[in-house]
């Protein structure tokens, strides 16, 4: 496997594949002849790739190359991470439910205020309605 096509496959540029060969050429071994990967080299590097993807620093990626206990498993990695999606996505939904009442509140004082409006619309145009035609012309007083 050559170096562009291990590239290609982490979806990774050349030059992070350099800094990554470099930092964890210890784990990785030599490159083969003409540049090539092995396959035990390749799956190194999209390990490495993974982990560090998971936010896991050089020490624990080390660490897990090598098998040590008390190591970030891959597994136990994405299932924390789907736990902190899900309580997100809680949070989320919670806000949306908050912000849906808020509105909804708005929106019943909205259309209180506007047949209290109404109310007083229609209350004064009865009082104008008995005062007469010329007094509500003239503004005349009436009773």
């Amino acid at each position: 496997m050559g170096v562009q096509w291990a590239c290609e496959s982490l979806g990774i540029p050349p030059a992070l594949f350099r800094k990554l060969w470099d930092e964890f050429s210890d784990e990785l071994g030599e490159p083969g002849p003409d540049g090539q990967l092995s396959h035990s080299s390749f799956e190194q590097l999209a390990r490495i790739w993974r982990l560090r993807g998971d936010g896991h620093g050089p020490e624990a990626i080390r660490s897990a190359l090598r098998g040590e206990e008390g190591t970030p498993v891959e597994g136990d990695s994405l299932l924390s991470r789907m736990e902190s999606l899900h309580r997100a996505l809680d949070h989320s939904e919670r806000r949306r439910m908050e912000d849906r009442d808020r509105l909804m509140m708005a929106m019943i004082r909205t259309q209180q205020e506007i047949r209290d409006l109404r109310q007083e619309l229609t209350i004064g145009r009865r009082r104008d309605r008995r005062k007469g035609f010329l007094r509500r012309l003239w503004g005349g007083g009436g009773r």
